[in-house]
Order: C-alpha cells, then structure tokens, then sequence
C-alpha cells in the first residue's frame, strides 16, 4: 500500500464520521418554563432537566416532560435539518 494511500485512509473516515454527524443527526432543545426543574426523557431515556439541548438522530423522536405534582405531557417532534424546538407548560 502506497504511503498516500495510508494517510488517506483515515482522513476519508473522519471525513465520512463528521459528514454523518451534521447530516444525519439534529439538535432539539426542550424548554418548560413551568414548572422549572421538569424531567425530560427523548424515546424512554431520561437526558436531564429543563432547559434540555441534545443533538440526536433525524426522524420522529418520543417526548416527555414531567415532574411531580404536575400533569406529564407527552409528545411527538420530528428532528429535521438543524433543529427542533418544544416549549412546555406542564399543569397542576
């Protein structure tokens, strides 16, 4: 194997690796601005509290957004491009 052929080699993974990660995953960001501290769980994996900002695979992804003492709101958000937002106001 040609020495070109060796560095090219690595360089054509990492280059399929990051084109991958920009075109086929998104960022979605969910917000609750009440109640503050609300659990938030993409497709049954909890990914922390509100303010969330993950970036995840492209396509339509299971929401919920719960805390105790308040109503769960569940939902569905197509990741698309870029991004997706969701704002939620959890009830009593």
């Amino acid at each position: 194997m040609s020495k070109l052929l060796k560095l090219l080699i690595p360089v054509l993974i990492i280059a399929a690796g990051i084109l991958y990660f920009f075109v086929f995953t998104g960022v979605i960001k969910v917000d609750s601005p009440r109640p503050p501290g609300a659990t938030v769980e993409i497709d049954g994996i909890v990914v922390g509290t509100v303010p969330v900002k993950k970036r995840i695979r492209t396509g339509v992804h299971q929401i919920k957004v719960y805390k105790g003492g308040f109503e769960t709101w569940e939902g569905e958000v197509e990741v698309a491009g870029s991004a997706a937002s969701v704002s939620v106001r959890l009830r009593f």
